[in-house]
């Protein structure tokens, strides 16, 4: 089973995110930026989706940019969503795979985008 790393905070996300995506794909999930780089590295996810509002020490653009240099984690695909929809020129420059703006996609969506970017092995 693929496994998937979720950096969010919103705990209702969150919820969602577990409710459709746990029958697909092995979740691990973090709500700020440094735990989402420690998780990345230690767990080896097939993808990552990443929020750029985050609490702690690290935003997201800064944990994408931390992802992307180190090689270790630099080969697993990003998504980008979040709700700041003037930032996807720096986060798709930086290595991510996509941005998506929460308003504007709905679950079944994501599941299309993460099976879109996917290793596929």
């Amino acid at each position: 089973m693929k496994k998937i790393l979720i950096i969010e905070d919103d705990v209702v996300l969150n919820t969602a995110y577990k409710q459709k995506l746990a029958p697909l794909y092995k979740l691990i999930s973090a709500i700020d930026g440094e735990t989402g780089l420690t998780k990345a590295v230690g767990e080896q996810p097939d993808l990552i989706i990443l929020d750029l509002i985050l609490p702690g020490l690290e935003n997201g653009l800064q944990v994408l940019s931390k992802l992307k240099n180190n090689p270790d984690t630099k080969h697993i695909p990003v998504i980008v969503i979040t709700n700041i929809d003037n930032q996807s020129n720096p986060a798709i420059e930086m290595g991510a795979v996509d941005y998506l703006i929460k308003s504007n996609i709905d679950m079944n969506q994501v599941i299309e985008k993460i099976n879109a970017y996917l290793p596929k092995v």
